[in-house]
């Protein structure tokens, strides 16, 4: 297995832990969730549960752009390998320069799926973080308000 490959196969899995981990957190904090009565922690609290789901549907978005950025990424390294040198035959001038065409066009949706992917793992990654915090502070609030 070359390097790239091991990357690649770590790089999924833990896109699919992310996912992961954001439902199960989800699923646990309802179930072990409890509403105090005091107004302000059961927001936070139904809040925090809210960014969980979000960040597990952002994931899973994540997840289904996956292939179509390699399906890109083939289309476009397939084009480039066969753009070679052409010996002095018009037709294969005309051949080449329609794949380079081809490639110039595809690269800019390539960018814009990178691009995409990428904020999506930054607004995953700020909801996962936001939502451990909130259910953080919604359960300390919970128990302090039940002492008093």
């Amino acid at each position: 297995m070359s390097n790239l490959k091991a990357a690649q196969d770590v790089h999924h899995k833990l896109e699919f832990y992310l996912v992961a981990l954001a439902f199960t957190t989800a699923a646990f904090a309802t179930q072990t969730g409890r509403f105090s009565g005091f107004v302000v922690g059961d927001v936070i609290e139904v809040f925090s549960w809210v960014l969980f789901v979000l960040s597990g549907i952002l994931g899973l978005m994540r997840i289904e752009y996956l292939p179509v950025a390699y399906r890109v990424h083939d289309y476009v390294r397939v084009r480039q390998e066969s753009i070679s040198e052409p010996e002095d035959d018009d037709e294969q001038h005309d051949a080449i320069a329609d794949l380079r065409v081809q490639v110039a066009a595809t690269e800019p949706q390539l960018r814009e799926i990178e691009r995409k992917n990428q904020a999506r793992y930054v607004w995953q990654m700020r909801l996962l973080v936001a939502g451990f915090c909130t259910l953080l502070v919604a359960r300390i609030i919970t128990q302090t308000m039940e002492h008093y």
